[in-house]
C-alpha cells in the first residue's frame, strides 16, 4: 500500500513539474483594479448621547472635498440640527455635537452625512438618553 501511494505521489509531482510554465518578469496574474469609483467613508462617535450632555466628538474621514461642504444631520431633519462640514485636504473633519441637537428625540437615533446633492455618504446610530 505504501509503495502504491509513494508511486502515485511521485507521478503527481512529476506531472505538476512538467506542466509548470515560468512567468515572464513583466507579467502580473492580478488584473489592474479600477479603484477610482470605490470610495469608503468613515464616521465614528459615541454610542450613547445624553440629551443634556456634550460636546460629543464625531470624526469623519475620506469625505469628498466640496466648496459647498457636506451636511451632517442629527436625528430628524425637521427637529434636529444640521451642521456644515468642511473637510480638510484629506477629507477628514471633526464635529462637536451636543445632546440638545436631538430636541425631544430619544432612543436609537441616526446621524448621517449628506453630500451637496442630498446623497447619504455615511451614517451611525447613537442611543439618546435623558
Amino acid at each position: 500500500m505504501k509503495k502504491i501511494t509513494f508511486t502515485f505521489s511521485a507521478c503527481l509531482l512529476a506531472l505538476s513539474l512538467f506542466s509548470f510554465i515560468p512567468v515572464s518578469p513583466g507579467h502580473s496574474f492580478l488584473p489592474a483594479l479600477k479603484s477610482s469609483k470605490v470610495v469608503f467613508f468613515g464616521m465614528s462617535g459615541p454610542n450613547i448621547v445624553s440629551a443634556n450632555g456634550g460636546p460629543y466628538l464625531i470624526k469623519l474621514s475620506s469625505l469628498p472635498i466640496s466648496e459647498n461642504g457636506n451636511t451632517m444631520i442629527c436625528g430628524n431633519k425637521i427637529q434636529g440640527e444640521q451642521y456644515a462640514v468642511f473637510p480638510d485636504a484629506d477629507g477628514n473633519a471633526e464635529i462637536e455635537l451636543y445632546g440638545s441637537s436631538f430636541s425631544n428625540l430619544r432612543g436609537s437615533q441616526r446621524i448621517w452625512v449628506e453630500d451637496q446633492y442630498g446623497n447619504t455618504l455615511e451614517s451611525i446610530y447613537v442611543f439618546v438618553t435623558n
